[in-house]
């Protein structure tokens, strides 16, 4: 079953909250995002998160440094995050302006998030690295 959140685009799926980027969540729309986001991932207790980036054809370093720190929070409230279909000229230019992406967990898409955000679950409930 899937839900639909109207702050932001959110729906739990697969024991995930997968959020929608879009254009319009940038800039100023991130902290709200963010607050959604969080608020979601308490209330429904998702151990993982996906950020889908298929909408988004430009991102620069510091959206994509507030998006780091969403992440980072997400973190820290015990979910794992993955992103998702981020497109090759995002990759390219945040790797162009020198940005680290080293420690992210990257997906094709959807369905490849779902199984990273699984394997990442079940990697810290072993002890493994993420």
């Amino acid at each position: 079953m899937t839900e639909t959140y109207r702050k932001t685009p959110l729906q739990l799926s697969h024991g995930c909250v997968v959020m929608s980027m879009s254009p319009d969540l940038l800039g100023d729309g991130l902290s709200r995002m963010r607050r959604d986001l969080l608020e979601l991932v308490a209330s429904s207790g998702a151990r993982g998160v996906v950020l889908d980036f298929s909408a988004i054809e430009v991102l620069d370093a510091t959206e994509f440094a507030e998006v780091r720190g969403t992440i980072s929070v997400v973190g820290m409230m015990g979910a794992k995050c993955v992103v998702s279909s981020l497109q090759p000229g995002v990759v390219g230019t945040l790797v162009d302006l020198g940005v680290d992406i080293s420690d992210l967990v990257g997906a094709r898409d959807l369905d490849d998030a779902f199984v990273r955000v699984g394997a990442a679950a079940r990697d810290s409930v072993n002890g493994e690295p993420d």
